[in-house]
């Protein structure tokens, strides 16, 4: 549109805008791939962590419910052998059988209660040192975003300030020129 524009003074602020137009174009762009670099591989690897931690939550209410089913077993076990006592054609192998099954049941519970001990520790401890670390790693990674938002709207601004100076300035200097040269 410049190229083809008959006044020359149009035709130059024509082209100084899309030069203008260009340069914000690029600052947009560089701008997205600092976004990228600053935030998205962060908070990409911020929901991985995440879901990993759901995960071990998960397993961690598995490790619960096996122990909460294997004291259930214990107690229809104790009830069981009870029944078995009290039954007056019972024999002696099968309340050794039941007590046999009693042991069984009370060491899975000691052992599915220490399963989900262990893991709740593990658990606390590496959600500890996740807001410890990846806390800090996001607020360094938004703190950059954030410059870099920052840097480059003060780039913007500065292409647009230049193009408005250089079309006052021409303005400026051509009503001055007309002053003189009525002078």
């Amino acid at each position: 549109m410049a190229s083809i524009e008959l006044n020359k003074d149009l035709s130059r602020h024509l082209t100084a805008f899309g030069q203008t137009q260009k340069n914000i174009g690029d600052i947009q762009n560089q701008q997205t791939h600092q976004d990228v670099l600053h935030l998205a591989n962060t908070l990409d690897e911020y929901c991985r962590l995440i879901s990993a931690a759901k995960n071990s939550l998960s397993s961690r209410l598995r490790a619960l419910q096996n122990w909460k089913n294997a004291e259930q077993q214990l107690v229809k076990s104790r009830i069981n052998l009870e029944k078995t006592r009290l039954s007056s054609k019972t024999k002696a192998d099968k309340v050794a059988q039941a007590e046999a099954e009693i042991k069984d049941c009370e060491e899975k519970v000691v052992s599915t209660k220490r399963e989900f001990e262990l893991i709740s520790q593990r658990l606390k401890a590496e959600l500890s040192r996740f807001e410890d670390i990846k806390v800090t790693e996001l607020q360094r990674s938004l703190k950059g975003f954030l410059q870099a938002l920052h840097e480059s709207q003060l780039k913007v601004c500065y292409s647009l300030y230049v193009h408005v100076q250089e079309i006052l300035l021409d303005i400026g200097g051509s009503r001055m020129g007309n002053f003189f040269a009525g002078v």
